[in-house]
């Protein structure tokens, strides 16, 4: 197959991919922004609720009113929101959406009997995964902000596609059925290539060698 027919391909692919993660970007961008300002808030009146409540004991206890500006309730906010940052930095991005499947140990007669006192015991009995729920939503303003940058980078990786010579590398590659090794690519003068080819979408790496997925071959065919 001619390369200059997938230069063309690749050409127009680059350019739906830098269209399509910019928009992915500022959404993600305005997203992250309206949920990290709710959770802001959400997390302000929770820390402005538990004050009030510390002030109030410790009047009943020690006879003596405490102040607690709104200066330090912002700062406790802060803090808190500056750490989901962190947990979402230390979470693994294959765990999102992954719930432990364990059968718990609990009788289904004290299970029958619990749900039927309390429907929320179901909560209780899977304590961890709720947790994980719980962090999942919290962490989402920071995933969304943080997935913004992420796609910038995925932007720059795209434009500094080299479209000539990574046409004539496609096009090897279409060009064998079974997989190309490293160092028959690398012999031909593609070696520098390897890390530009893996952000095109069908071009499978294994540790002997790389070959076009089916569909990315079937797209070439049609052209």
């Amino acid at each position: 197959m001619n390369s200059s027919s997938i230069k063309i391909w690749l050409k127009t692919n680059q350019g739906n991919k830098v269209t399509t993660t910019y928009l992915k970007s500022v959404l993600s961008l305005l997203g992250g922004s309206i949920v990290l300002v709710i959770t802001f808030g959400l997390t302000y009146f929770v820390v402005w609720l538990a004050s009030s409540g510390f002030l109030s004991v410790y009047e009943l206890f020690f006879g003596t009113k405490l102040k607690l500006g709104s200066n330090y309730l912002l700062i406790i906010t802060s803090i808190f929101i500056a750490m989901l940052f962190v947990q979402y930095l230390k979470m693994d991005s294959w765990s999102w959406g992954r719930y432990s499947q364990e059968d718990y140990d609990v009788d289904p007669r004290l299970r029958s009997d619990a749900e039927q006192l309390m429907p929320s015991v179901k909560i209780l009995i899977h304590s961890g995964n709720t947790a994980k729920a719980v962090a999942d939503v919290l962490v989402t303003g920071p995933r969304l902000l943080l997935g913004s940058v992420l796609c910038l980078k995925e932007i720059s990786q795209a434009k500094s596609i080299e479209i000539d010579k990574c046409g004539e590398a496609l096009a090897l590659l279409h060009a064998r059925i079974d997989s190309v090794s490293y160092e028959e690519f690398c012999a031909a003068g593609f070696g520098e290539l390897l890390q530009q080819l893996k952000g095109i979408e069908g071009v499978s790496f294994l540790k002997s060698g790389m070959y076009l997925s089916d569909e990315l071959r079937n797209e070439f065919n049609n052209l």
